[in-house]
């Protein structure tokens, strides 16, 4: 497909499927030719430019000669449209969490690979640039030995609290802990792996739902390093993601918040007549970021997420550009998928649990 000019249809154009047709509009060689959503007004933007808006995907699959979907739908629904996609031999981009359960993902990579298609989970973290960057550090052996790992990702719904299908377990599968904690689960097993003990525990004090807005997930990993990673639905200073790995030569942080962005390496250097001196390197600013305002609150905006939906998307038409598959990626999905329900399990039942 390198010299085509691909045909791409859209199946749910909530958030994120709205940010998926924002940037496939920019793409040479790439034409939105469908959209999939029943609660879409039929005169809106979505349906100018020759593209055909469906009420029922089934019916786009039959009808828009696709090459390739970005599923956007609430979780419940990934499994079953993507399986349809699949065997209609269009490749799939589907949204986190890429099924509610691991045996669902496990079908689906295996299917996805019987029939040639590319299938990409939609955990958009891991091409951002600094967490790329902190792979290459921890490659690198600056840290040194990993003692310790914290992890944090909340936001406040731009204030409105949660709503849609968020709140529904059914169609969600989870609260904070499958929305934001997946993020960092997947991230922790990109950069360390070997995750061999998890230990959870949520709340739905904030919101008082039936699926939990704050968790706390406890790790051990097989080189002997031990984590936390904490969500929430209800920071008041909105959207935040932090991690840092504290090493025995160094100490890395990153942080990414409404207002700043930051990734550093923190040493300490002995000196004769110094012994606690901190140097700090500053060792990757994203170009531009001093310029985010402090005045207005762009948790919902685009800001944050574009640059690593866009790489997200890149990788996922150039596999199929160039005949690959993710077949890293969809492994750090599934094994994802474990270890969520590895961690709602620890939750049910009070207690640690092993994951090997």
């Amino acid at each position: 497909m390198k010299n085509k000019i691909m045909r791409v249809g859209i199946i749910g154009l909530g958030k994120r499927g709205k940010t998926h047709f924002r940037f496939y509009q920019n793409i040479d060689m790439l034409k939105v030719v469908a959209i999939c959503d029943p609660t879409i007004d039929n005169t809106n933007i979505y349906r100018s430019d020759g593209i055909v808006h469906y009420k029922a995907y089934t019916d786009m699959l039959q009808e828009a000669s696709l090459d390739m979907v970005s599923i956007c739908t609430p979780p419940y629904f990934h499994y079953k449209i993507s399986m349809d996609c699949i065997n209609s031999g269009v490749h799939c981009l589907v949204e986190k969490p890429m099924t509610l359960c691991t045996s669902d993902a496990k079908s689906l990579s295996l299917l996805a690979e019987q029939k040639g298609i590319v299938l990409m989970p939609g955990y958009n973290y891991l091409f951002d640039s600094k967490i790329q960057k902190i792979k290459e550090v921890i490659a690198s052996g600056e840290l040194g030995d990993t003692s310790i790992i914290r992890a944090s990702q909340s936001h406040n719904w731009g204030g409105k609290g949660p709503f849609s299908w968020h709140t529904n377990k059914k169609l969600s599968g989870g609260g904070t802990l499958m929305d934001n904690c997946s993020h960092y689960l997947s991230i922790l097993e990109f950069l360390f792996g070997d995750i061999q003990k998890v230990s959870a525990f949520s709340t739905n004090n904030s919101f008082h739902l039936n699926v939990e807005d704050s968790a706390i997930i406890m790790l051990s990993f097989g080189n002997g390093a031990i984590g936390v990673v904490e969500s929430s639905w209800n920071n008041s200073e909105g959207r935040s993601n932090e991690l840092s790995i504290t090493g025995s030569k160094a100490t890395l942080k990153l942080k990414d918040t409404n207002y700043e962005q930051i990734l550093e390496v923190n040493k300490y250097l002995t000196e004769e007549n110094e012994w606690n001196r901190i140097v700090k390197e500053r060792i990757y600013l994203p170009k531009g970021v001093e310029q985010l305002s402090k005045k207005r609150n762009i948790d919902n905006s685009k800001s944050l997420l574009k640059e690593n939906t866009e790489n997200l998307l890149e990788y996922f038409i150039s596999t199929i550009r160039n005949d690959k598959r993710p077949k890293e990626y969809i492994a750090n999905a599934i094994r994802t998928h474990e270890l969520i329900n590895y961690a709602y399990s620890s939750i049910e039942e009070n207690k640690s649990l092993s994951t090997i």
